[in-house]
Formats: C-alpha cells, sequence, structure tokens
C-alpha cells in the first residue's frame, strides 16, 4: 500500500504548486485566482534549504546489515517567472527554474554497502523552463495552463540539452471561485520522464478558502496542504503536510563505491521521494521584497537506484534506506504589491 502510493505521488508531482498551477502573475490589477489574505505568489525566489543529519542505514544485499551512518544534504533553489501577455482576458508567462542539491556522505564507512555514496561531493540539477496561461471563463470560473520541460542529473553547467535527463509535465486545471474568500478547482496531469511512468495521467485537486481575517487553508491535493494564519498584512505563517519528488540521471558510479549491480552502468537512475511537515514564516520588508524561513521535519518514503544495462534490461533495484530528520530553509522573493480586485 505505502508503495503504490508512493507511486501516484512520484509521478503527481515536481515542484508543482497551487501558486505555480493556479497563476500569480505580476501586475494583476483584475479578479483572478486567489482568496483574500492568500499566500503571496513568487515572481522571483532564491532559497537555501539544508538538512544538517540524517542517519542512512544499509539496504539489503545478502551482508549482514551494519550501524547506520551520518550524512546531511543541502539544496538551492531559483525561480524566475516573467510575463509575457497580461490582458484582462488572458495572460501568459514564461518561467525559469534551477534547483541544486547535494549530499555529503563522506562520513560513510561502508562504502561497498552504501550505493548513497555514488552521489558523495556532486552536484545534483534540475533546470527547468515553463510556460504558464490563464484564462478567466466569466465572473466565477477560469482555465490554466502549465507546461514545462526539465534536466534533470549530475551534469556540468547550467544545463545540458540531453534526451536521458528530459522530463516534461502538462497541467490543465478549471478554477471555481464563488466569492473572495472561497476558490475550489480540478486538474489532470500529464507527466512524461526517464523514469517510467505506470500512470501518465493522473487527477488533482485545489481547494483554498479565507474563514476569517486569520485563518485559512491553502490546498493542492494530495500534494500540499497548509494551514494559513495572518498575523497581520505583512506577515503570515503556513505550516502543514506537503509532499516532494525527485529524480535524476547520473553519469556514472565512482567504482570506490561500487556494487555487482552498479560495476558499469549505461543508464544509471536516483529516485526520491519524501513527506515534510513544517511551519513556515513569512514577512514583507518592502513593497516588492518578502523574507521566508521555514523549519520541519523529512520523513524519506523512498530513494532507490535503478540501472538500465548495455542491452535496454532493467536490472534489480536497490532501495537505501533513509531515517527522517529535521531540516531547515530561508530565502526571499519578489512579489508584486497586492491589488484590489476591480
Amino acid at each position: 500500500m505505502r508503495f503504490s502510493i508512493c507511486i501516484f505521488l512520484c509521478f503527481l508531482v515536481q515542484q508543482i504548486s497551487a501558486q505555480d498551477l493556479v497563476l500569480s502573475p505580476i501586475g494583476e490589477s483584475l479578479c483572478s485566482p486567489g482568496v483574500s489574505g492568500k499566500s503571496p505568489g513568487k515572481g522571483v525566489l532564491l532559497d537555501y534549504t539544508i538538512l544538517p543529519n540524517f542517519k542512512v542505514y544499509p539496504y539489503n544485499t545478502g551482508i549482514e546489515k551494519t550501524e547506520p551512518q551520518t550524512s546531511s544534504s543541502r539544496h538551492i533553489n531559483f525561480k524566475l517567472k516573467i510575463p509575457i501577455i497580461h490582458k484582462p482576458n488572458f495572460t501568459m508567462l514564461l518561467g525559469f527554474a534551477h534547483y541544486l542539491e547535494e549530499y555529503d556522505v563522506s562520513r560513510q564507512s561502508n562504502g561497498n554497502i552504501s550505493i548513497l555514496n555514488a552521489v558523495h561531493d556532486r552536484s545534483l540539477k534540475s533546470t527547468r523552463f515553463s510556460l504558464n496561461m490563464l484564462r478567466p471563463l466569466d465572473e466565477k470560473h477560469y482555465l490554466a495552463f502549465k507546461g514545462d520541460v526539465s534536466f534533470n542529473g549530475d551534469y556540468s553547467g547550467l544545463v545540458r540539452f540531453e534526451e536521458r535527463y528530459l522530463k516534461y509535465n502538462i497541467g490543465v486545471l478549471l478554477g471555481i471561485k464563488p466569492h473572495q474568500n472561497f476558490e475550489w478547482g480540478v486538474g489532470l496531469l500529464y507527466r512524461s520522464s526517464f523514469v517510467v511512468a505506470t500512470i501518465p495521467v493522473l487527477p488533482f485537486g485545489l481547494y483554498n478558502r479565507t474563514f476569517n481575517d486569520k485563518w485559512g487553508i491553502e490546498a493542492i491535493v494530495p500534494v500540499s496542504i497548509k494551514m494559513r494564519y495572518n498575523i497581520n498584512p505583512r506577515s503570515l505563517i503556513l505550516f502543514g503536510p506537503e509532499y516532494e519528488s525527485r529524480s535524476y540521471s547520473l553519469d556514472k558510479v565512482d567504482a570506490a563505491f561500487s556494487t555487482s549491480l552498479f560495476s558499469q552502468p549505461s543508464e544509471f537512475f536516483m529516485r526520491r521521494s519524501e513527506l515534510k511537515f513544517s511551519a513556515a514564516y513569512e514577512h514583507q520588508l518592502t513593497n516588492w521584497i518578502w523574507f521566508n524561513v521555514q523549519a520541519g521535519y523529512s520523513h524519506n518514503l523512498n530513494t532507490r537506484f535503478n540501472e538500465i544495462d548495455i542491452n535496454g534490461t532493467a536490472l534489480p533495484e536497490v532501495t537505501v534506506d533513509l531515517a527522517g530528520g529535521a531540516f531547515f530553509k530561508v530565502g526571499i522573493f519578489a512579489s508584486p504589491p497586492r491589488k484590489k480586485c476591480k
């Protein structure tokens, strides 16, 4: 059951959120997706995350299991959305995002057991280009579209345009907004990846509601469910669970950390999914600039490595058992000043 849930979520989300799919265009001046008091959209974002200590348990290879080792990881995330067309009945934005993830597993003494050593001191990257469109249908309905392509691996430089790193997503959402304090929607997501997708088309839902001048909820089901507490017009707190999934196509495995399964792989993939429980504080510094800090607990759902040999045969999957750990995030982002709907 747990594996089935993980597979469902893995193909539903990669950096997808309500603010990514339900657009918050820069310079908006008409009624649009979002409810009163909602957390601000992020036109430009830069944040840094660290998971200072988590345990790595050796996988079962027939070798007697040893004591777990301590590792750490850090993540840098940059996003940018630029409006290309902005009209009362149609909005289009182009997006760019770059995500970098690194692991410090130098403290692993069992290199021949823990395949996670294969990613030690490597820069795992995801560079994404996206197209976002919003079309109001009438006073209470709108249609949102998002398509993106990303290149995911341990390549050098900012991006490498090769098919072995390629993933893409296409999402469509029908939003319904009865009034300023409530909106909901239903959508479909199509996903293609170098990781085999068992369910290429999946449904998802949107639910945003403001209960009063302090409390609200922002959810993209089943990926993220966040309660919102508005301290004042310039500060708010978001807390609740969210799901994240990432996958990378790796160039090779260091021979020092190879196993019989990964001696000379022709294609080598890493996939990881996690469930986070956290609280985030966002504060407006100026009209455009916001600061945010987040802390919580990350629970590993799956960390898996796959190889496809030179004949195209998938070799047995290797699963690494990672224990959960605390994480901390700090960032800054730009958001347009909120304007009243006309």
